[in-house]
């Protein structure tokens, strides 16, 4: 399971990964002896990335660093169960390992493997398979080790000085969470019904922003949390909370140059009331083509007391009429 390292945002595997990695790889040997997996995954290597999922997802819960607890709470919220849409027993308890939880992610692996195929969640063979890798695991949980390389990235002292810092953060939150753990199926079939007003959505650059816009904005299916807002929830302690709670992106619109000094460009919205924004010059991805008066199209983020540009901007002619704006 040599892959077990790119699912993890640090550059050094430890200890406890050696000890995940191997229960990776004794998941793996179980469901490679059952046809119903390789029926469900239907090639070696998904049938790897779901023993990856399922173990990440035992690692949070003994780390206790809250990915799956924060889901499961925001889905008790919305939909009054743990697990949305979905029949729990007695024996459910929320902070321990449960068969319901493993069978659930199960479930949702095939749905984004396979979005058409009726699976029902109650399925009995898949709640069959689930239960005995909830027993597997359950006879981990004792012994399993914390690992404090994935708690330290979620921890108070985890640092987010920058913008950088927290989208590094955020990109592996979104592209890396072990629920999400097809996320590219999830982004093409959320896309699929979107008008592109002749935009060719395979053109890199179009594919590009949408899936930026989908990291800060997207709802995927039976999940209904926003990449940010459940990072945010799991750093609830973290004393950036109040600015990772606020990340915002904003409408494309068109803006104004006002002014631009050594640390902040201030641009005047051309479309949504006309208020001036701080943005930083702070972002590592973009350039600052434009001068003073120029008029500008693009998307903006908030973080903190600042405003961030996501992409370059678009200039506009000076006495031009503005254009109609993009719709995605």
């Amino acid at each position: 399971m040599n892959e077990w390292a790119l699912w993890h945002p640090y550059p050094k595997t430890g200890e406890a990964d050696l000890y995940y990695r191997g229960l990776a790889n004794d998941l793996y040997q179980f469901m490679n002896r059952i046809p119903v997996f390789h029926e469900l995954f239907t090639s070696d290597q998904l049938l790897r990335s779901v023993a990856i999922g399922i173990t990440m997802w035992f690692e949070d819960v003994i780390s206790d660093t809250h990915i799956w607890e924060t889901f499961t709470r925001y889905s008790m919220m919305r939909t009054g169960c743990f697990l949305p849409y979905t029949q729990l027993g007695e024996n459910y308890y929320p902070d321990e390992i449960n068969a319901e939880d493993v069978r659930f992610l199960l479930w949702y692996y095939a749905k984004q493997i396979h979005p058409d195929k009726q699976l029902s969640m109650e399925d009995e063979i898949l709640t069959t398979l689930a239960t005995h890798i909830g027993n597997m695991l359950e006879n981990e949980y004792e012994t399993a080790p914390e690992n404090p390389q994935m708690q330290a990235c979620f921890s108070p002292d985890k640092k987010i000085d920058t913008v950088d810092d927290y989208l590094d953060l955020l990109h592996w939150f979104h592209h890396c969470n072990f629920i999400y753990l097809f996320r590219d199926n999830l982004f093409d079939q959320a896309i699929a019904h979107l008008d592109f007003n002749n935009l060719d959505p395979d053109d890199e650059t179009v594919y590009e922003h949408l899936s930026f816009n989908f990291m800060l904005n997207g709802l995927y299916e039976f999940i209904e949390l926003t990449a940010p807002l459940w990072l945010s929830q799991v750093m609830r302690d973290h004393p950036r909370y109040e600015d990772l709670k606020d990340v915002a992106l904003l409408p494309i619109s068109y803006y104004e140059v006002v002014t631009i000094d050594d640390d902040v460009i201030t641009l005047r919205d051309l479309y949504h009331g006309h208020k001036e924004l701080n943005v930083s010059w702070e972002t590592s991805f973009v350039e600052i083509p434009y001068g003073e008066g120029d008029r500008v199209g693009g998307s903006l983020m908030k973080f903190g007391e600042f405003y961030y540009q996501t992409d370059n901007f678009t200039i506009l002619e000076k006495d031009a009429p503005l254009p109609p704006l993009p719709e995605i």
